[in-house]
């Protein structure tokens, strides 16, 4: 189906999260946009030599794009696209990569498709930034994850106990939904130590590119990772393929 002058051509800014070849010449593209939230759209002729779109739709392009919906389908169709910033050299590193990979899988989890969500926008692109910038990708992936959740609702408070009100550290159960203190705690749950809940607390008020004014033992954050995964976990369900890369 051509275009016509009945179908409105929109334009918007996002983040491609993935890029897939079809057929010989076009390519299926997944962006997380800023008005529209996650999209997904077909550039055709994307993989012409020379062709009108350049390196804009390669995943990590924060971009701005021009596009048209054909009634009935579920793509739309992508007009133009030009980068706005490229992250193209910290994807080279493969760790960054599979960090990345892994905030895709996520909010592919949490987001649902063309649903706008303006803040977890701005968090992916504050992510992409303080990385650029050297803040190391674990801590990166640990703020996004963090925000992801208290995003979307699933974050529990981790300050202070879900019974008495004690706060500090505590005892974390995903199953009930909050801390509990050491006078209050349950079976089955995590340790959540007095520097997990002053990280927490830490990156609650405070953006990514802050990080490099806390310095955590790499024990302590790997704690914090575990503790995090496990409540991902318990609310999809499934074990993530990225975050089974990194287990």
């Amino acid at each position: 189906m051509l275009y016509n002058k009945s179908m409105p051509i929109k334009e918007d800014e996002g983040i491609v999260l993935r890029s897939i070849k079809i057929k010989e010449i076009d390519k299926i593209v997944t962006i997380f946009s800023r008005e529209n939230g996650i999209v997904k759209g077909v550039a055709k002729g994307a993989l012409k030599f020379n062709n009108r779109f350049g390196s804009s739709l390669e995943p990590l392009s924060h971009i701005k794009f021009i596009y048209y919906e054909r009634e009935g389908r579920e793509l739309f169709v992508i007009r133009t696209a030009e980068i706005i910033k490229s992250y193209f050299e910290i994807q080279r590193d493969p760790k960054i990569f599979e960090g990345f990979s892994q905030m895709v899988e996520l909010l592919e989890e949490f987001v649902p498709q063309r649903v706008k969500e303006e803040t977890i926008f701005r968090l992916l692109k504050a992510c992409l930034d303080a990385t650029s910038k050297g803040i190391g990708i674990e801590f990166s992936l640990l703020y996004f994850k963090f925000w992801l959740l208290k995003g979307t609702g699933f974050l529990p408070n981790l300050s202070r106990c879900k019974k008495c009100g004690k706060e500090g550290g505590g005892f974390l159960s995903p199953s009930m939904d909050g801390v509990y203190c050491n006078d209050c705690k349950i079976i089955n749950t995590i340790e959540v130590t007095d520097l997990t809940s002053k990280f927490f607390s830490f990156i609650s008020k405070n953006p990514p590119s802050n990080l490099k004014d806390f310095e955590i033992p790499e024990n302590e954050r790997l704690k914090m990772e575990n503790l995090i995964n496990e409540l991902i976990l318990y609310h999809i369900e499934r074990l993530p393929k990225t975050l089974g890369l990194r287990k």
